[in-house]
C-alpha cells in the first residue's frame, strides 16, 4: 500500500469514506490499524472524500499549496545616543540631559509627560542613569552637577592608565 495507489482508488472509484475507498483497493471491511496506515500516508485524504462528496476535482486538494511571498521586514537604524534608543525613556532621558544643565525633577516631569508614564517610573530610570555601575548603564554616562543643583548628563570618559613617562637620558 502505497500513498500512489490510495491517491489513485480515491480519484478513480470517487471514494467518499475510507470503507468505500478500503472495498475499491479489492479488501473487505477495513479496521482501525489501516485507517491508520492510510491517514499517514495521505494526510489529506479527509479533504480529498469532501471533494468527491461536492464532485470537485481532487486534483486541486493533491496539489501543493500555492507559496506565498514572505514579506520583507523594512528595518528603519533606530537613532542612539551614547548607547540609549532615543525612543525609549532611558534614551530620552539622556537625550534631554545631554543639551545643557537642568532641573532634575523638570527633566523627569518632561520625559513622563512624553511618554505617558508616571514620574515614579521615569525617576528610577533617572537614578539608574545616574549609577555607572548598573548594567543598564554599562558605565556609558553619567550625571554632572553644577552649583545651582541643575543637572547635565554626559558621556563616560574611560579611565585609561595614566603612561609611564620615559626615564630622562643624561
Amino acid at each position: 500500500m502505497t500513498a500512489e495507489i490510495i491517491i489513485a482508488a480515491v480519484k478513480e472509484h470517487k471514494a467518499t469514506s475510507m470503507s468505500s475507498l478500503w472495498r475499491a483497493m479489492g479488501h473487505g471491511k477495513i479496521n482501525g490499524e489501516n485507517i491508520k496506515k492510510v491517514r499517514a500516508l495521505v494526510p489529506n485524504i479527509a479533504k480529498m472524500f469532501d471533494a468527491n462528496i461536492k464532485g470537485a476535482s481532487v486534483d486541486e486538494v493533491i496539489a501543493p499549496p500555492k507559496k506565498v511571498a514572505k514579506k520583507t521586514k523594512t528595518t528603519t537604524a533606530r537613532e542612539k545616543i551614547f548607547g540609549f534608543y532615543v525612543d525609549r525613556e532611558y534614551g530620552a532621558l539622556v537625550k534631554a540631559g545631554s543639551k545643557e544643565f537642568v532641573d532634575k525633577k523638570e527633566l523627569i516631569a518632561g520625559v513622563a509627560k512624553q511618554f505617558g508614564v508616571e514620574e515614579r517610573l521615569v525617576a528610577y530610570k533617572y537614578y539608574v542613569i545616574a549609577n555607572k555601575g548598573h548594567k543598564t548603564n554599562h558605565g556609558r554616562v553619567e550625571i554632572v552637577k553644577n552649583s545651582d543643583g541643575k543637572v547635565k548628563i554626559v558621556p563616560c570618559v574611560p579611565e585609561t592608565e595614566p603612561v609611564a613617562s620615559e626615564p630622562a637620558q643624561a
